[in-house]
């Protein structure tokens, strides 16, 4: 298995330069929203070099699905992780979408689970009258999973673990702050709203409420990844080092992306005969184009102000929100 790099430390750090479809991942649209809960500790992400929104391959002969994606992220095969494991990587040699190279960027793997509101009924045990109708509480939500359970397949009700795979600067580092305020980012709910559909998408993300306590033979214990009820509580074998190594292999690039590859009725990864275009020689290294635009930049910004009193910078908005007081009702 590779080395990851894991860590909310190793994110930053990065951010400076048929398995496959049964995986939930984390995803809203534009103006959606959700609460999750975090069960991955922020010491325990994992990041690695992504393409995102890569070309894929036509739908092979045979397929079944509902729809063949168009378009699909991939785990780019140079990453450190896979260091001596492969010895190219197809998105970062080839024009695979008859433009430029379209080079990786970190992105952040964690585990959360979706949870649910509880709204008040009017009973004693949902807050009496007053809370009738309203937010009292979230509780875990669950999903219907058909599994092999002795070559039978069986549908069982289980907790709705998702993977989020997301971007450090306009995600992960937000979680990141509160993980530094709080001394961990799994003792409560964040609610997260998506705001754009383009590459100007931000995520609001605040905390839904106090940190959370359960009661265990009559004593209040905080929900952790340290103590064994939270082990218990979120037990699952989703495995994100496995995951991700699935999304590098040979058979997933085969299936999606490479060209010069494909795959037979066997499931073998085989020649297909195709050539593709190669890098050309004369790209421009867009690294040493946002180094030069860093340069102008900063050359601006000890300009003097214009006469109208502008100062050619764009300031910055900082955003709070304060949190409820809802409870975990399981």
């Amino acid at each position: 298995m590779p080395s990851f790099r894991k860590g909310a430390a190793a994110a930053a750090e990065a951010s400076k330069g048929a398995q496959f479809a049964r995986t939930n991942f984390f995803k809203l649209e534009d103006g959606e929203s959700i609460i999750l809960r975090f069960i991955t500790p922020a010491d325990e992400w994992i990041t690695v070099q992504q393409h995102q929104m890569i070309p894929t391959k036509d739908a092979p002969k045979g397929y079944k699905g509902d729809q063949w994606p168009e378009r699909m992220g991939a785990v780019c095969r140079r990453d450190e992780a896979f260091s001596g494991l492969y010895d190219d990587c197809y998105i970062c040699d080839f024009l695979v979408d008859g433009n430029k190279i379209r080079k990786p960027g970190a992105r952040v793997w964690a585990l959360a689970c979706i949870r649910e509101e509880v709204i008040g009924d009017g009973s004693e045990d949902l807050g009496g009258p007053a809370m009738k109708g309203k937010v009292v509480g979230y509780k875990d939500g669950t999903r219907e999973e058909t599994r092999k359970v002795d070559d039978k397949e069986v549908t069982q009700t289980v907790k709705n673990i998702v993977v989020v795979n997301m971007g450090w600067r306009n995600f992960f580092s937000v979680l990141d702050g509160f993980a530094a305020r709080y001394g961990t980012i799994t003792d409560r709910d964040y609610w997260i709203k998506r705001v754009g559909s383009t590459t100007d998408t931000t995520y609001q993300i605040v905390p839904a409420n106090e940190p959370i306590a359960v009661d265990v033979n009559g004593e209040a214990v905080t929900l952790d990844p340290t103590n064994p009820v939270f082990a218990d509580r979120y037990k699952t074998d989703i495995n994100l080092e496995e995951i991700i190594t699935e999304r590098s292999n040979d058979e997933f690039y085969a299936r999606f992306f490479d060209r010069r590859m494909t795959i037979t009725d066997e499931g073998k990864v085989e020649s297909s005969g195709v050539e593709v275009p190669a890098k050309p020689e004369n790209e421009v290294d867009e690294d040493m184009l946002k180094s030069i635009t860093q340069r102008v930049k900063s050359y601006k910004a000890e300009m003097p102000a214009d006469e109208d009193g502008s100062e050619g910078v764009e300031g910055e908005r900082e955003a709070s929100a304060s949190a409820g007081a809802a409870v975990d009702l399981g």
